[in-house]
């Protein structure tokens, strides 16, 4: 893909994957041919915003843990938060906004996987 599609790609992924990331993320995309941006552009991610809100509001209930499709802790969350007295969902907080982040990147490295020219 050319450099300037790639920049613009990076630009818009760049607040939704790890910033460890950006660099894996800028390898793939130059192997990737230029006839494929507009399906990269339009993968469908989940916000780290919103992951946040969910978890400040209704961490204690294992909403942000369901919103990243962690449904197994969003249900040990939901039941056993209380035998915390809250930790649990303060130290939530950070754990799922980077959770949603890598949930992210192997969302879009899944898509573009097939996609890859290994020839460049």
């Amino acid at each position: 893909m050319r450099a300037e599609k790639v920049s613009e790609l990076l630009i818009f992924f760049k607040t939704h994957v790890p910033e460890n990331r950006i660099s894996d993320l800028e390898y793939f995309f130059l192997r990737v041919d230029d006839e494929y941006f507009p399906f990269i552009k339009s993968i469908k991610l989940k916000s780290p915003s919103m992951t946040l809100w969910l978890s400040i509001l209704g961490g204690f209930c294992g909403c942000d843990r369901f919103y990243i499709k962690d449904t197994v802790t969003g249900v040990q969350k939901l039941l056993f938060n209380w035998l915390t007295l809250g930790v649990w969902h303060f130290v939530d907080i950070f754990i799922t906004y980077r959770l949603c982040k890598e949930e992210n990147y192997l969302t879009i490295f899944e898509n573009i996987r097939g996609l890859i020219n290994y020839r460049s």
